[in-house]
């Protein structure tokens, strides 16, 4: 034996086994689960209470006496009491809108007034302008012409001195309402909020004016398809040299005036620097522009990425949709405040944008340019908002992509090795995959099964906290369950590294949303790239803050977590949480397409919501925190590992019988809790009450062929008597008809129409049906089980009378080209007995004539390649007169076997190909060639022109004519299409008659109509 200097012997080195292996250091807990789980849940309690008071707040309402200058809620309720309050039914044709073009003109004379007493500093003008004209436009890729006729617009200009020549700022309101809703939302609350800005701006100082020009529009006719707004536009004077518009709509009567259209970044960055509160998210414009919302503002008519030509700002109230287009939306449903944070913005966010557009004088803000690029934008909870422009973004969003994939480079400073960062990241990325997609289909997949099983959809629709405990369990199961066991697996694999290892699972979550967000936003959707990318960038700083080489999760580090989740939480959660409350909301108007959809979406949505509160990157701490909560090994104790990470299992299996046991428990309570209240909530037959009502459409439907009177004197006749009568009525109420005050009482409206009706010579042979539709998801069993059920409750259906659900066509053009939203219902019924109008209304031809056009022939041969030969073509104009009594809502749909070429609209005519199943001619004529004989024709399809008009015109008649090719003398060649036009109108007068009243009275008081009116079609062929 040799002995050392140091008197150590020395052996002979053997070869090491497991045995020999250096003593192993003891592992200790990376956190206490019990404890992570309780401050996650304080701060969770106090975070979403906070959110949600914020997203709720309203600014205290200032009463009438606060200073002239001032936005008062008080006082602009006067105006919405004196419109929606007492002139609730603002249609066009009804009298009542007529009533409210003259109260606000007499209000724009009183600001006229009160300009004229400031000596000259400020000029106030006020215009009622009518406008006509028409516009091709699209609604869920169906082509029509919206065209109108002698509408009525109001128009106020605000001029302080020294801007006269300076482009002006359009702000905009609608004052018309939907059919059946008084519209104290939508949108005299905006109108007020015009009228009381515009007021407490006149009262201000000189140099507190704005340094611009303002038109105010107060829009006639918005609800009929955005006519009023396309007539300003195009015709106005005051249209002209405007450089900018603000549009204030409302979709509800809770407030929460949101940005969610706008056109030219610096548009939002002027709002967002001048508005008290400014509210929205670019992600609401992304949703607004894929149609998943069906609906249209005059935003699009002023806007240049539409019909107009300007930049602009669309803003709108959301919250409490469910009064949205309904007798709900009234005085007493508008919540206070939401007023007065809508006039307090306006008035900020208006001085701003004109001092914008007073600086630019050379007008770049005009350039094309400048009108192509947007913004991307959101608010903190009403705390201010972030702005910036889209190639900005482009920058922003791709940004924390390039950090993940420069990741593992960054981690070898740490002691990693990069492809080993990479593998565990490219694994957690596949776990994040299946953990976003299963918490947004787990929720989804239960309504659907949930609605298969009952046959009743939206059972949550009366009572929304039920959707959510329906949908949010079993979504916070699936998106929690592959990390569930996270602290097990950081244990085996990574003991002494179990930060890194957490780490590494947050940051695959960020590589996905980092992926997801680069995809967004190279295909232009911003709005969710912004909330994607949010999330990339906070998984990259929560990342790090759990990759800090600590061995245990102090404090400190889980307070800089809950830190810097903090506004990317409220953020998300905020725009995700917001959506999903109000398409709860919206589910009554989604449309009839399916009865699984409603529930369907607001699955998928309440697991989008889900991720959002928890910004995805924090569902790791959740799965490891909930995972070990109940483990024996979750609070004491340790284990040993390698000093280099290796793996070990002995403290990793201390107690894992009963974590196994935990976990299951867990997940299974979770998704427990979503069935039983899915079964409880389908008990449900009804999901319906009186504040959260199933809405109907109803149509009394009047079919009079082809009927025409012998000539246009006697309608002539009638529709100014009845136009005498309807004034008189007005003047002298039937209650006021005393012989002291009327000589010689007028007949009533009522009893006019009938002496009329009794005299129209032909009499119309008249079929009656009742037209019903249903705007949701549920089915029409659910109101009626059988056409016999639906016989016995509705008073104007004739006994036995068939019930058709399909093949339906005309009944429904009158709600064109909404009816493709609606669940159809048709039943026989039985006619007015005094229906609006004496006269029905018809289509006469007057007279018709040819003209030879130059067209270019593209099958003709020529000798030049990039000309091609002119021809001589032969062209049929036929001049058509419309005559309705009363003023209407309309269509008109012209059917040919080719395009129309022209008509006397404005706009150019647009064509839908209707594929046909036969060979059709328009004569039902076999055609022949010139020796006589029978031959086949091709099959072509069929055309129609969609035309919705509305109208307040003085004179009954609509002169009109179309143009169409016309067949050659010699007889029909096969390149050539018969030159017949069928011609069909659809005439609704709004006017409540006897069987309208019955009908919405027989129906359960859980059910609200959206439309209803008496409608005439008749269908003529020239």
């Amino acid at each position: 034996m040799v002995k050392s200097s140091n008197n150590q012997s020395l052996t002979p080195l053997a070869k090491k086994g497991p045995q020999d292996e250096p003593a192993q250091k003891p592992v200790v807990p990376w956190v206490n689960p019990r404890l992570l789980v309780f401050i996650l849940f304080v701060y969770y309690t106090t975070m979403l209470p906070l959110m949600v008071q914020r997203l709720h707040w309203t600014p205290p309402v200032l009463p009438a006496s606060s200073p002239a200058e001032t936005f008062s809620e008080e006082r602009a309720m006067t105006h919405v009491e004196a419109l929606a309050g007492r002139l609730p039914d603002r249609q066009i044709s009804m009298p009542q809108l007529r009533q409210a073009h003259d109260y606000i003109v007499r209000q724009g004379e009183l600001l006229a007034e009160m300009a004229a007493t400031r000596g000259g500093d400020v000029e106030v003008k006020v215009f009622r302008e009518n406008v006509s004209g028409s516009v091709s436009m699209d609604f869920g890729g169906v082509p029509f012409t919206n065209a109108y006729r002698e509408l009525t617009n109001i128009v106020v200009t605000i001029t302080p001195r020294g801007t006269a020549g300076r482009r002006g700022l359009l702000v905009a309101a609608h004052h018309d309402s939907a059919v059946t809703s008084p519209g104290a939302s939508d949108d005299v609350s905006m109108v007020a909020v015009m009228l009381e800005a515009a007021r407490a701006l006149i009262s201000r100082p000189p140099n507190f004016l704005p340094a611009v020009p303002l038109v105010l529009l107060f829009d006639g006719a918005e609800e009929s398809i955005c006519q009023g707004g396309h007539g300003f536009f195009h015709s106005s004077p005051h249209a002209r040299g405007l450089g900018a518009f603000i549009n204030l709509e409302a979709m509800g009567a809770g407030g929460l005036p949101i940005l969610f259209q706008h056109t030219g970044a610096w548009t939002v960055a002027a709002w967002a620097k001048g508005a008290k509160t400014a509210h929205g998210a670019r992600i609401a414009q992304d949703i607004f522009d894929t149609g998943i919302i069906p609906g249209d503002t005059d935003y699009r008519m002023f806007s240049a990425r539409h019909f107009g030509s300007l930049p602009g700002l669309d803003i709108a109230f959301i919250r409490d949709s469910k009064a949205y287009h309904s007798h709900l939306d009234s005085v007493d449903r508008l919540r206070k405040g939401v007023m007065q944070d809508m006039g307090e913005a306006l008035l900020g966010g208006l001085m701003s944008m004109a001092e914008t557009l007073a600086a630019d004088v050379d007008g770049r803000l005009l350039s094309p340019k400048a009108l192509r690029e947007r913004s991307v934008y959101f608010d903190l909870i009403g705390c201010g908002m972030i702005t910036y422009p889209d190639h900005m973004a482009s920058l922003l969003h791709t940004a924390p992509l390039a950090m993940f994939v420069m990741l593992p480079l960054a981690s070898v400073a740490g002691g990693h090795t990069a492809a080993g960062v990479m593998l565990r990241m490219m694994a957690a990325a596949g776990r994040a995959i299946v953990a976003l997609i299963s918490a947004v289909l787990a929720p989804a997949l239960l309504g659907i099964l949930m609605v298969w099983i009952s046959g009743v959809a939206m059972s949550w629709y009366a009572r929304h906290w039920l959707a959510y405990a329906i949908f949010l369990p079993i979504s916070v199961a699936a998106a929690v369950r592959p990390w569930i066991r996270l602290r097990e697996e950081s244990l085996e694999r990574r003991p002494l590294q179990q930060g890194h290892y957490v780490a590494c699972q947050v940051y695959g979550i960020g590589l996905v949303l980092s992926a997801l967000a680069a995809g967004l936003c190279l295909a232009g959707l911003q709005g969710f790239s912004q909330v994607l990318a949010m999330g990339g960038f906070l998984s990259y700083a929560v990342g790090s803050l759990l990759d800090n080489g600590a061995a245990t999760f102090g404090f400190g580090a889980l307070a800089g977590v809950l830190a810097v989740a903090t506004v990317p939480l409220a953020v998300m959660g905020a725009i995700l949480g917001t959506f999903l409350d109000v398409m709860m909301e919206r589910m009554s108007l989604t449309g009839h397409h399916s009865i699984f959809l409603a529930d369907g979406i607001i699955g998928v949505l309440t697991g989008c919501a889900v991720l959002g509160y928890s910004c995805c990157c924090l569902l790791p701490l959740f799965g490891y925190a909930l995972g070990a909560l109940w483990d024996g090994s979750s609070s004491t104790g340790s284990s040993t590992g390698s000093s280099n990470g290796g793996s070990t299992r002995r403290g990793a299996n201390n107690g894992s019988g009963g974590g196994r046991m935990w976990r299951r428990l867990l997940l299974s309570v979770l998704v427990a809790i979503s069935m039983a209240m899915a079964i409880w909530s389908s008990t449900a037959r009804v999901p319906y009450d009186l504040d959260n009502p199933r809405r109907i459409t109803i149509t009394h439907l009047h079919e009079t062929g082809s009927w025409v009177p012998e000539d246009d004197a006697f309608p002539a006749s009638s529709s100014s008597a009845m136009s005498a009568a309807m004034a008189a009525a007005a003047v002298h109420p039937a209650a006021a008809a005393t012989s002291a005050g009327v000589q010689e009482p007028p007949p009533s409206p009522e009893e006019e129409r009938r002496v009329l009706a009794s005299q129209l010579e032909p009499k119309p042979d008249v079929t009656a049906k009742l037209v019903l539709g249903i705007a949701d998801s549920n089915p029409w069993s659910q109101l009626f089980p059988d056409a016999a059920a639906a016989a016995a409750a509705l008073p104007i259906v004739r006994q036995g009378a068939a019930v058709r659900y399909s093949d339906l066509g005309h009944e429904y053009a009158s709600l064109h080209p909404l009816e493709r939203l609606l669940g159809k219902m048709v039943l026989e019924a039985e006619p007015a007995a005094q229906p609006p109008v004496a006269v029905p209304p018809y289509v006469r031809k007057l007279y018709e004539e040819t003209r030879e056009i130059v067209v270019a022939d593209g099958n003709a041969s020529s000798s030049s390649k990039d000309e091609k030969p002119l021809n001589l073509r032969t062209t049929r104009v036929v001049h058509l007169r419309i005559f309705s009594e009363a003023h209407c809502w309309g269509m008109l749909n012209f059917t040919t076997a080719a395009p129309l070429r022209a008509w006397s609209l404005p706009s150019a005519p647009v064509a839908a190909a209707v594929p046909s199943s036969r060979s059709y001619n328009g004569s039902g004529r076999t055609p022949r060639d010139a020796s006589g004989n029978s031959r086949r024709r091709r099959r072509v399809p069929f055309f129609t022109h969609m035309v919705r008009f509305s109208h307040e015109a003085t004179s009954p008649f609509w002169d009109i004519w179309v143009e169409l090719d016309a067949a050659s003398g010699t007889g029909i060649a096969d390149n050539e299409v018969d030159p017949w036009v069928i011609v069909e109108l659809s005439a609704t007068y709004l006017p409540m008659t006897a069987e309208l009243r019955a009908v919405r009275d027989a129906l359960p008081n859980w059910v609200t109509p959206t439309w209803i009116g008496t409608t005439f079609h008749s269908s003529y062929k020239f």
